[in-house]
């Protein structure tokens, strides 16, 4: 499906809309639903997505070996979008079947969670107005993209700064757009501001440089592009490169392996962040579980409140995502976009 959103830039770009997936899995006469949004940032694509689903489901696979067997394992391979869709779609299944909620799953429960929600580079020095919207309408946590120049997103966070007030929580993320010389520079001269995180200052591969930003300031360094699988959050964590880890449904693969991935970094003493990637309610609905049941600290979960709305869920109420308590993510499509869907997902708007 390819859905209209609201105009977002970052430092790599601008998107007016949203290329998302949607894929179910049944048995029983249940149906499980799972949604996946390919990234050229973590070298995945709507080609590699229909290819890897389309050599995965020439087999049948039941419910017990997708999870006994680790079926998906080759598909993530192949694009960790269609590995995070199936996932999906197979732990909203089984939570069906069983009368359970995903956080329940999970070892936890459906709680609210706060979520943060985003200033792009597209409101340019308006930074500040929009912002202050954001917390008249309940949110407490601001996440600030920067990446023009050093300058001017100096000037940004101050006036996010000043449009907020004192007590409200500001996030600003780099997407790799800085030199390391360019991101000391922005932590020097917004050091008033009271910044919480600069998530992916520089180039993913420059995790020395990473590790010595670390410590110039009560700022937090959080590390996104640079940790895509276990792999790299290990490298990472050996590097002592980064507070903060940003673990995405899209980027790792699936429900199963952003668990892992959360608990090799608090092992490390490494905080981790749930974050989104373009993703529609159902992917943005299991993430919500995942940090409603483990007690992430970091919620980066609006994407879907700027896309054209396709799920009935979930829902944010003064900056807080309701967790749905419902049996599997608690998450469905809406029904004209369920039929469409049921016709082979060729659709560009509802019918």
């Amino acid at each position: 499906m390819m859905l209209s959103r609201k105009r977002f830039e970052i430092a790599h770009g601008v998107r007016t809309s949203t290329e998302v997936f949607v894929v179910s899995a049944e048995a029983g006469g249940i149906t499980g639903w799972g949604s996946g949004t390919p990234s050229s940032l973590v070298a995945d694509s709507a080609e590699n997505f229909v290819s890897a689903l389309s050599d995965f489901c020439r087999h049948d696979i039941s419910l017990e070996d997708y999870f006994d067997t680790n079926a998906s394992s080759n598909l993530r391979k192949k694009s960790p979008s269609a590995s995070a869709a199936v996932d999906i779609a197979m732990h909203d299944l089984k939570g069906k079947t069983e009368g359970r909620s995903l956080s329940e799953m999970l070892g936890g429960r459906p709680t609210d969670i706060e979520i943060s929600a985003t200033v792009d580079l597209a409101c340019g020095e308006s930074a500040g107005e929009e912002a202050a919207k954001l917390v008249q309408s309940g949110f407490r946590i601001i996440k600030l993209k920067i990446g023009k120049s050093v300058e001017e997103d100096i000037r940004r966070v101050f006036a996010v700064r000043e449009g907020v007030g004192t007590d409200v929580r500001i996030i600003t993320d780099a997407n790799c757009a800085y030199s390391y010389d360019e991101a000391v520079a922005f932590l020097d001269e917004t050091a008033d501001a009271r910044l919480e995180m600069l998530e992916q200052p520089i180039e993913t591969d420059h995790l020395e440089q990473m590790a010595g930003l670390r410590g110039r300031s009560e700022v937090l360094i959080c590390a996104d592009e640079s940790v895509v699988n276990e792999n790299d959050l290990v490298s990472l964590v050996e590097a002592e490169a980064a507070d903060v880890v940003n673990i995405k449904l899209m980027k790792s693969g699936g429900i199963g392996a952003a668990i892992k991935m959360k608990e090799i970094a608090n092992e490390a003493g490494v905080e981790t962040m749930v974050g989104s990637m373009g993703d529609i309610g159902l992917s943005i609905g299991a993430a919500a579980h995942i940090a409603s049941s483990s007690g992430m600290i970091y919620a980066d979960l609006d994407s879907h409140l700027n896309i054209q709305t396709v799920c009935d869920g979930p829902n944010v109420e003064q900056g807080r995502l309701r967790v749905p308590s419902g049996p599997g993510i608690g998450v469905s499509l809406l029904p004209p976009w369920h039929d469409a869907v049921r016709r082979q997902f060729a659709v560009a708007a509802p019918p």
